[in-house]
Parts: structure tokens; sequence; C-alpha cells
């Protein structure tokens, strides 16, 4: 990694939010003598039964058969469970036969003693009354929650078992607590810090250091733009876990017009529980503060609007293309019916079609994000599909469209229009192709010129031979020009 070298960093503070204890500044060693679950929630499951319970750990009652509701696995009263401040017990409370595999699981959230930084579990023993049980005791775990996990088989190591009423399992457990946590190294070091031609697609680039250790850490980037000191549309934003480079695509802008940019990261480094939380923040503001106006942004160079630049005439291809092209069209459909001759097209159909068309959406309203940045009257963003019928492979789309459906990007989580289309049954052995066009619109639902050039338009379709059951593409000059 880079070493780091700001221009700005406004704010570096870290701050530790706790519900159940604070790492203590003294000198005090940490020592997990005093780990302890009570005060914790606990999740315990039945063998492979899909219904958990989950409570509090307490000093005042048992798990079962006093605290509700109790899942049906736990009817007519099969155990007496307790949870301790370090040891879990079992008492089996009717005599029962359990076959291979029978087995109980907790999962735990041990809370560290003040001034230590956490606690995992890292070890589990037993004792019982029986010595011909011989139950088996894992554990797994690491800093953090819900990851705590010991199971409990009692199956006899897959032999059927006898267990009566009074017999019971103890299982102590094992902590190591972190010591007092700090922040670990973290920076980002800006790649890109303008002044940049921004007359064609390009993109801005920073080298991240995440702050990494035995709790987790991320860094959440946020890419604003400004204009004359006030944000222009929405941020976009990142989240690195590793350490690396990141780099934001962002569209040509309009021949005269400039743009600074700001690039705010949290740092995060801990864990959050409902009883047990360490979060540490160092958050950075990469950019240079206006004199005497705090909050007002400069951006990386002195003075506006000049970070991002395009001072001369428009080059071609000024504006990102939509992601749309022939590959995505054909990912986005599938087959669907199972009669002869009379199967569908359905957007979103076949195996992976769920899973494109969840990334259609999500790239598009990325795509609406930049595209209102150079062209900023963009309120939304119309996808037309059309089904044609045509003579061959990669031939031309003649005459009407056998059917359209629209879709509109305005950013939320789902297009406004019907999904489920096309319903109309296609023939066997007859060639067909689906053409998508975007459109920008205004808050007036009318078109707004963007600068798309022609070669946006050169891969908007995509033509197949329909088979019964499959969809047959040709080579890649079966997609139109």
């Amino acid at each position: 990694m880079k070493p780091r070298n700001l221009r700005g960093v406004l704010a570096a503070f870290a701050s530790i939010a706790t519900l159940a204890w604070i790492p203590s500044a003294s000198a005090q060693p940490c020592s997990c003598t005093n780990a302890s679950l009570i005060g914790t929630q606990a999740t315990i499951n039945f063998a492979s039964w899909n219904q958990p319970w989950t409570g509090a750990v307490t000093t005042t009652a048992e798990i079962f058969p006093t605290m509700t509701p109790s899942p049906t696995w736990q009817n007519p009263g099969r155990y007496t469970i307790d949870i301790q401040a370090q040891k879990l017990r079992i008492e089996f409370a009717r005599d029962a036969t359990y076959g291979p595999g029978a087995n109980l699981t907790f999962s735990l959230n041990p809370i560290a003693p003040a001034p230590c930084g956490g606690a995992k579990i890292v070890g589990a023993a037993y004792t019982s009354n029986r010595t011909d049980a011989l139950p088996t005791i894992t554990s797994s775990s690491a800093f953090g929650t819900p990851v705590n996990s010991v199971n409990v088989v009692y199956g006899n190591q897959g032999l059927f078992a006898d267990w009566r009423k009074g017999d019971w399992i103890e299982v102590p457990l094992k902590f190591d607590c972190l010591s007092q946590i700090s922040m670990p190294p973290h920076s980002v070091t800006v790649l890109t810090p303008g002044p940049v031609n921004a007359c064609k697609p390009y993109e801005l680039c920073f080298d991240v250091n995440v702050p990494t250790g035995p709790l987790p850490g991320k860094s959440d980037l946020s890419l604003q733009l400004y204009q004359n000191g006030n944000p222009i549309g929405a941020p976009l934003t990142h989240t690195m876990t590793a350490d690396g480079k990141w780099c934001f695509p962002m569209p040509a802008i309009t021949p005269g017009q400039g743009f600074d940019y700001v690039l705010t990261t949290t740092h995060t480094y801990g864990f959050k529980s409902t009883v047990n939380s360490v979060v540490l923040t160092d958050v950075e503001i990469d950019a240079l503060p206006k004199l005497g106006t705090p909050g007002v942004h400069q951006g990386q160079q002195q003075g506006f609007n000049n970070d991002l630049v395009c001072d001369g005439p428009p080059s071609t291809g000024s504006t990102c293309c939509p992601p749309m092209n022939n590959t995505t069209i054909s990912g986005l459909f599938g087959h669907s019916g199972n009669s002869g001759n009379t199967y569908t097209e359905q957007f979103g159909g076949g195996a992976q079609g769920p899973a494109n068309v969840a990334a259609f959406i999500s790239n598009y309203n990325a795509y609406l994000t930049i595209l209102k940045w150079s062209c900023p009257n963009v309120a939304s963003l119309q996808v037309t599909f059309s089904l044609y019928q045509t003579t061959a492979l990669g031939g031309a789309f003649t005459g009407a469209p056998i059917a359209t459906n629209a879709l509109i990007f305005n950013g939320s989580s789902s297009p406004v229009g019907s999904t489920t289309f096309f319903n109309a049954a296609l023939n066997n052995n007859q060639f067909y192709g689906i053409q998508a066009i975007t459109t920008p619109l205004g808050a007036n639902g009318q078109p707004v010129k963007c600068g798309f050039d022609s070669k946006c338009l050169a891969d908007d379709r995509f033509t197949w031979i329909h088979s019964v059951g499959a969809k047959v593409a040709g080579p890649s000059a079966t997609f139109g020009q």
C-alpha cells in the first residue's frame, strides 16, 4: 500500500460505543477470568430442526422448561437446559432413546470483562453422570457475533443412545479475550487528484488501506460531486473489506462545465451485538476546505469547479453508454412453457434469469446516478423492450413489433412497469429478436438528450432461432448492428 498522503483530513476521531462494558484506558491487564454469558442472547437448535429457540441468558431461570415460547422439539419436556456464566448444563427430563446425530447446538456471544476488548469461546469439555454415553463436544468461534458455537452430540457417536430421566451433561467453557483494542493502521490515498480531463469517460481511483486485525474491519467510501461548493446528485458508494485499489467509473461531462469531488471514507473496526459492542471509527474527508466556511468544499484543487474539467469540444462517445448490450438482453430472457411450439420468451426466465434481472436493475440505478452528474436534467431512465420476428440471424427488424414493454428506473429497488413479459407464443424453428432502447427522461416524463452517440445503440439487439425448450443463438454476426 502507498503511504498516507492526504490533502485534508477534516476529521479523524476514534469513538467507542459499548452497551455492556467500556474498554478502559488504565494500565490494568486484561483477564478472561470473569468472562460471562449472563446478560447475552443465546440460540439453541435441536438436530436438523429448522425451529431454533432464542432468548436471554439470566441468573434467575433455566432456559427450559421455564422459558417460553418453547419450540415443538422441546415438548413434552425433553430437557432442562441451563446456560450459566461459563458452563452449559443439559438435564434429560424424561426417558428417551435418541438416534444417530441427535445433538444440541448453542450459538453464544460471551461478554468480556473490562478492560478487555472482546471475548470468544476457544474450547469446551464435558462431564456427565453417565460413563457409557460418551457425548461429543465441538466448538467454533471468533471475536464478534454470532459466530461462537458449541455443539453437543449425545447420539453415542452414531449409535442409538438411551438417556434416563435425571441424566445430565455439563459443558464447561474456556474463553479467550482481546487486550484493550485500538484502531489498526488505515488510510486512503487519492490517485487521481485532478485536474482530470473529463471530456470522455474516465475513472477516479483511490488506494485504500482497511483496518484489519482479530476483529472485522471495513472502509466505506462515499464519492460526492460538487459545483460552486454545493453537492450535485447522490454520492457513489463502495465498501472495502481488504486493502486494494478502487476506481469509480465516471461519465464524461459537458464541454465548458467543471466539477470538484470529495471522498469521505468511514473506517470501521469492531463488531456490534445486542449486548456486547466494540466499534472504533475514523472518518476521513479528502478535500480542501474553503477558508472561513467549514463544510463547503473546494475538492482536490484550490478554487472551485476545477477537479474535473472539459474545456474542448466533446469527444466521440462523450457520454458513457447505458449498461446494455446483446449479452445483457440474452441473459434477461428465458423459455417458459411446455407445449410444442407455443413456448414464450419471458423476462427473468431460465435458471440464471432472476440473478441477471437483479444485476440489471442494480446496474441501471447506478448508471442513472452517474448520468445525472453529466446530464442534470435526467430524472429517470426508460428501457423499452420490443419483440420482433425476423427472417435470419442478425436480420433486420422491420415492421411492427410483436409486443413491447417499457420499464422505468428512478433509483428505487424495483422499476416502474410490468416485469411479466413477453407472453406471445413463438413458433418452432423461426427467427426472433429482442431490441432494448434506453431513453433518459426528465421530471416531466419527456425524453432528454444526453449526448449518446451511435455506438451506444450498436449492440442493443439479440436474435436467435426459436426451438422447443431452447433458445439457439448464432455466432457474433447474429447480433444487431
